[in-house]
């Protein structure tokens, strides 16, 4: 079974249209998180970045997606981490 849809949670930092175009090309079905309800329903989520880490923390903190994002990573569901966005799963 391949991947079929994902979410990506936005992070204030990348290029969003060319990971969603990118992925639509691909045959992917592509959501963008706009609230933390989206983040916790997603079945996988991607979390990009390029910037400093500290950047994106406080960006979704602000949008309170931060909390949710975490408990979508420890609840052990599947997850790609672009660059920072990677380095932000660990967290």
């Amino acid at each position: 079974m391949g991947l079929r849809s994902a979410t990506i949670v936005y992070t204030g930092q990348g290029n969003l249209r060319s990971l969603v175009g990118a992925l639509r090309h691909c045959g992917i079905a592509v959501d963008i998180a706009a609230d933390a309800s989206d983040i916790a329903a997603a079945e996988r989520l991607i979390i990009p970045g390029v910037a400093a880490t500290s950047a994106i923390v406080n960006y979704l903190q602000e949008r309170r997606h931060w909390d949710a994002v975490q408990a979508y990573v420890q609840g052990e569901r599947p997850v790609l981490g672009i660059c920072a966005g990677m380095q932000e799963i660990g967290r």
